[in-house]
Formats: C-alpha cells, structure tokens, sequence
C-alpha cells in the first residue's frame, strides 16, 4: 500500500547516487514525518548522524531512526537480533539503545527503518584529543569487559544467531572474503605475487579448518564512530563509556575478528592501548609473532579488508608490499610484543 499520493524519494539506482542523498535532512525529513506519526512521535528538531552506511537521523536528542540502505536488510535483522540479545546481559543492556519501533515504508520501494533509544555522548573519534592518558586506559579497560561479557554469551539463545552458527558458516565466509581480498590486492597491484603467495600459505597454517574454534558474537566493526563517550558527573575533566552502538556488521566469528576494526580504527594502532584492553579481556593471549601473524590474516578476511588496507598503505605512502613480513610488521607492529603477555 502506498503511504502518500506522490514518491517523496527520488530514484535511487546505484550505491553512487545513494551517497548523495543518505545524509540529507531535506530529502528524508517528510518520510520521518509521516514514520514517527505513526507510532505517535512528535519532534522538533532533527539532525544527520555521522555518514555511514544507511540514513540515521537523531530526534530531539531523544529518539534515533535509522533506514537501511538498499540491499541492506540483513543489517536490519543483525541489529534487531543483538540489541534484543542484549536485553538480558547484566552490563551491556546499560550501554544499548532501547528498540522502540520497527516497521517499513513504501515509497518506490519498501524502506525498513528501526527507531531506538537516543543514548548520550560522543563518539570517541570527536573526543580523543582532549582525554588524558590515565582516563583513556579506563576507557579502554570499561570496553573490555564490555566486549568480553558480549564475546561469553549464550548467542544460542536467539533464533537468529543460533542458525548462523558453527564451523560451516565461518569456512564459507572465509574462503569467499580470502578470494575476494587476495583478487582486490592483485588487481589494485598493492602487492607482488611473492606476498600473495606468502599470504595463502600463512591463510593455509593459521586458518586450519579442521581444526576445533571457538565461535562468539562478535560487533564486527568496533570503529572510533561506534564507542560514545560522554563526560563524568563526579570528575569534570575526565570521561567514560556511555555506549557502543551499530551492530549491522555483527555475526558469528573466532574473537580475534573483532580486533581488528578494534585495534585499526577505534585504539588508532596504539600498542599501549591494545595490551592494557588484551590484559582485560584475556590475560593469557601471548604477544608473539605467532600471534601477528594471526591478526594480519584477520585482518586480509574482514569484511573491510580491502578498503582498511587501502587507505592504510596510501596514508604511509607505500605503494606495493612485496612480503608477508613487511605487511604483518606495518599493520601489527612489532613493538606489540615488548607487552608480552606471558
């Protein structure tokens, strides 16, 4: 059933043209209008929130009402499923938002949307600069024991997750995204063939399938955009945890999979940083080469490997990696095994 008499939304064909309009308050404002009248809101003031993948638009500072992009409903059911998980965690459920409203939109075609809870704060990324060291390892410990309650979870529990998991699913996304980095690395030339060569020998050592796993929840994304912060009542000057937020990434994975979007974006490659939040979450992880080597395989089959890749070489101005040791030793420095765990 068509909710208006007119398309209020202009066609959208492409990824190309959806970047253009995925963030304008103009275009999307009558469609929320005519959304939030439906379930009884009533708001005065909207804004954009930080680019990302689909159209998310805060309320007031009360509500946020996120539309997934086209060819993007399983990001929708991710969500949905994790903050619904989440419901019942002991200290999670106070850093989620709340799910309020879920439905779909018509208009030239069927727009999911989801509308939660607005919670507090900054992303981190907006904040980095004025946090002294001393509040940053809190901050970095708070969201440590965050991940890890979210990494011991009974995902089972949710029907959802319970069919996404097990070693047949992780086997088919991981030699799907290794063939899919290996092909884009080649035909960017960023590497020689000496390196991929290295790189599937080292996928064929790590990587060994018939090997036992443990498999968690994993947020898939911990990025500086998705951890808010917000300042402490009791210390002024200082700053702690108040959200992690956007699970649209999120699936079943060994836990080291979360690390890197982690130890990339969120802790900006900062040695320090990633030991004092590995002693939280797992003391007994060993800080050896072994170890790198692990995390730079991680690293060639996230579901961004390619574009973090990328823009990590181009801001080094490298131009070609010409072995496995020279791309382990950029991405995961060396110096991370002077804070050897054992």
């Amino acid at each position: 059933m068509i909710q208006n008499d007119k398309f209020l939304l202009p066609k959208i064909e492409n990824w190309e043209k959806w970047g253009t309009l995925f963030t304008n308050k103009d275009i999307w404002k009558d469609i929320i209008i005519s959304i939030c009248e439906k379930h009884g809101i009533k708001f005065k003031e909207m804004e954009a929130g930080f680019p990302g993948t689909n159209a998310v638009f805060v309320l007031d500072k009360k509500y946020v009402i996120k539309i997934f992009a086209p060819e993007c409903s399983e990001d929708f059911r991710k969500e949905m499923n994790c903050l619904n998980l989440f419901s019942s965690c002991e200290n999670m459920k106070f850093y989620q938002p709340k799910i309020l409203f879920y439905g779909n939109y018509q208009d030239r075609r069927e727009w999911i949307y989801l509308i939660i809870s607005f919670i507090e704060g900054e992303a981190i990324r907006d904040e980095r600069d004025k946090i002294k060291k001393e509040n940053m390892v809190e901050i970095v410990e708070h969201l440590a024991a965050l991940v890890k309650e979210m990494h011991q979870m009974d995902y089972c529990q949710n029907e959802y997750w319970e069919k996404l998991k097990g070693k047949l699913n992780w086997q088919n996304y991981f030699e799907k995204k290794k063939k899919e980095t290996l092909e884009s690395l080649r035909e960017a030339k960023l590497v020689n063939d000496k390196a991929i060569s290295e790189m599937e020998e080292k996928f064929k050592k790590i990587f060994d399938l018939d090997q036992e796993v443990d498999f968690v929840l994993v947020n898939g994304d911990l990025t500086e955009d998705h951890l808010l912060i917000k300042k402490s009542v009791q210390e002024p000057t200082s700053y702690r945890v108040s959200g992690l937020i956007d699970y649209g990434d999120a699936m079943i994975a060994p836990c080291e999979y979360e690390f890197v979007a982690l130890w990339g974006s969120l802790l900006d490659f900062d040695p320090f940083l990633f030991h004092k939040f590995i002693i939280k979450y797992n003391k007994e992880i060993n800080f050896d080469t072994s170890f790198r080597d692990k995390m730079m395989c991680f690293t060639l089959i996230h579901e961004f490997s390619f574009l973090i890749i990328k823009d990590f070489l181009t801001k080094k101005r490298i131009e070609k990696i010409s072995s496995w040791d020279q791309i382990r030793d950029i991405f995961w420095k060396k110096e991370l095994e002077e804070f050897n765990l054992k």
